[in-house]
């Protein structure tokens, strides 16, 4: 890299991005394989999964003509800190009705999708939870899109919060809630996991200054 630098003093933004490159390389989990976890057959089954997954993403749409994006997302992106893996990191984007907060959610959505090993978008919390069962239908809908299947029986919020934690807690998840007015519903989706990174899209009115 330093022979570079030299090479390209001119041009020193090219060297920059390749070692941002090579930083993001070097950061990227990779699969490990311990003789005493099971068959090798799954071991490669749950690899194809994953990598299909990730391959069949089709990213969400986001405005016909999104304005003022360009210094917002990565506003947004920096205070999610994706380098860092050893806690939950939640960013609420909070304003008036109409302003893009949800076209802005979703434009960094659908940049930073790929870094994580599942991601959800849940829309319109706040409507659904009003619902009967809203809480524990949001609950397995979460499970279920970042499972891959369908199916999730939860006998309450209490239970799908125990699940949740207890199913996903070592993955590295980018979660998405559109339009939450209630703590209640923030817990009951996100809870305490760990290495979970939440990007709560309207979090908590009451609490903005916190955010």
């Amino acid at each position: 890299m330093a022979k570079h630098e030299k090479r390209y003093k001119d041009d020193i933004n090219k060297v920059d991005k390749w070692k941002k490159a090579l930083h993001q390389l070097a950061n990227l989990s990779g699969y490990h394989y311990k003789h005493g976890d099971g068959y090798e057959r799954k071991f490669i089954e749950k690899i194809v999964q994953d990598i299909s997954r990730k391959v069949s993403r089709v990213p969400l749409p986001v405005a016909d003509y999104p304005v003022g994006l360009e210094s917002r997302v990565p506003e947004v992106i920096s205070l999610l800190e994706m380098d860092s893996s050893d806690r939950v990191h939640m960013v609420g984007i909070h304003g008036i009705g109409g302003i893009g907060k949800t076209t802005l959610a979703l434009a960094v959505y659908n940049l930073i999708a790929d870094h994580f090993e599942a991601v959800c978008f849940l829309e319109d919390v706040r409507e659904h939870s009003e619902e009967p069962g809203g809480l524990v239908n949001l609950q397995k809908d979460f499970l279920c899109k970042i499972l891959g299947k369908e199916g999730v029986h939860i006998i309450g919020v209490r239970d799908g919060i125990s699940q949740i934690q207890r199913r996903l807690s070592q993955m590295k998840i980018l979660l998405v809630l559109d339009d939450v007015d209630e703590e209640e519903q923030l817990k009951a989706i996100a809870g305490n996991l760990i290495g979970l990174v939440v990007a709560a899209e309207s979090l908590l009115r009451q609490r903005t200054n916190d955010c």
